[in-house]
């Protein structure tokens, strides 16, 4: 059983003292939602040959660091690719030093750094694309069309993907039912939308 922080402040002040404490890193910082999403849209265009595998730890004894994400294939042969997702990122620097302590920790294979699309995250990698450009010289395209098909893309590179799926442009026939709709200041149900439907294909 472990002393709580009440009794080790009572028994500080006893013996005239103040207590401090400090938090140290001692591993990545658990994923958030939108870091999950990121990881789920870059698995779902790989190619089914493709082993995929999410908190792959770094071959450190006691070392609590991971990879976000593994890529792996056996032909034509073996080769591996690791995958580090970022959502946000204000600290390009830091980030570069970040990936420069794990890839020393564990050096085989490729890195994949999977950004998710944004004016924050586009500006820290402006700061760092030149000291990252001999480790990641592939952009996105170029690695998104080797997993696609199953290949080993044979570098790392940067893939910048939205978090989220935007939404598609509407149809001519639905933008005509909306603009109605919301002239008349109501919402089209059931056999209205099928008679705006009819009408607008005509």
């Amino acid at each position: 059983m472990y002393p709580d922080l009440e009794f080790l402040g009572a028994y500080c002040a006893v013996l005239g003292l103040d207590l401090s404490l400090k938090a140290f890193p001692a591993g990545d910082p658990i994923r958030d939602r939108a870091q999950l999403a990121l990881l789920e849209r870059m698995r779902v265009r790989l190619h089914p040959t493709l082993r995929w595998r999410t908190e792959v730890a770094l071959p450190v004894e006691r070392d609590l660091r991971a990879w976000d994400a593994e890529i792996r294939a056996d032909r034509p042969r073996p080769w591996r690719a690791r995958v580090e997702a970022e959502t946000r990122n204000a600290d390009g620097q830091a980030l570069e030093r970040r990936l420069g302590l794990k890839l020393r920790d564990d050096p085989n294979g490729h890195l994949i750094l999977l950004v998710s699309d944004t004016r924050t995250n586009r500006r820290a990698l402006a700061t760092i694309r030149s000291g990252l450009g001999e480790l990641l010289p592939l952009g996105a395209r170029e690695v998104m069309a080797a997993l696609n098909t199953g290949h080993d893309p044979g570098r790392g590179g940067i893939v910048i993907l939205q978090a989220r799926a935007r939404a598609g442009p509407l149809r001519p026939a639905r933008l005509i039912e909306r603009w109605a709709f919301l002239r008349a200041g109501q919402r089209p149900v059931g056999r209205q939308v099928t008679h705006f439907r009819r009408h607008a294909g005509r």
